[in-house]
């Protein structure tokens, strides 16, 4: 969840659809739904519950991503952040990539050269990166499965201890520098 200014509090659930879609979801009446997702989410942690409750509306959107463009360039326009590499939002990264996109871009256009030029260049410089996280996003959300409330409360506890662990081995989403990039 998120704190919205204007609405209140934004938030979402992301889980196993079960072979059903999104669109299927939706043509549940919002008790339905609401019941749905106390099930799903019941002996969870406050505010979880609390903010099923208060929900005045809730929204069953799909979860996509853009694996993949056969290019992001054509003459003098470039595609860059989700128009270019959408992330599903299981990596936390769609903002950030798009951010990079910027910052890495406006570096290569101060060289000066043909637009044409600087447009393949990053793109052949930023495709491996989002690429590769919009891999990782999509095998997360792939991977996410149910758990009881015991199995959420040991997951919870069990990351906090690996995830420095295996932090080094995701420097490379969360430690990139676009200055130093090429």
């Amino acid at each position: 969840c998120s704190p919205d200014p204007q609405a209140g509090v934004m938030w979402w659930s992301t889980q196993p659809s079960h072979g059903m879609t999104a669109a299927a979801y939706r043509s549940h009446s919002q008790h339905a739904i609401r019941q749905h997702l106390r099930e799903f989410h019941a002996g969870w942690h406050a505010p979880i519950p609390e903010i099923i409750e208060a929900a005045e509306n809730i929204v069953v959107t799909d979860t996509l991503d853009v694996a993949t463009l056969p290019t992001w360039s054509r003459k003098r326009t470039l595609l860059i952040g989700d128009a270019a590499h959408a992330t599903s939002p299981h990596a936390g990264q769609g903002a950030s990539l798009a951010l990079e996109d910027a910052l890495r871009l406006g570096m290569l256009m101060r060289d000066g050269q043909d637009l044409g030029l600087t447009f393949q260049a990053f793109e052949h410089e930023r495709r491996p990166r989002a690429e590769k996280i919009v891999a990782i996003a999509r095998r997360n959300g792939n991977s996410k499965r149910e758990f009881s409330p015991t199995g959420a409360w040991l997951r919870d506890h069990m990351l906090k201890l690996l995830l420095p662990v295996s932090s080094k081995g995701m420097d490379f989403m969360y430690a990139y520098n676009p200055r130093a990039a090429a």
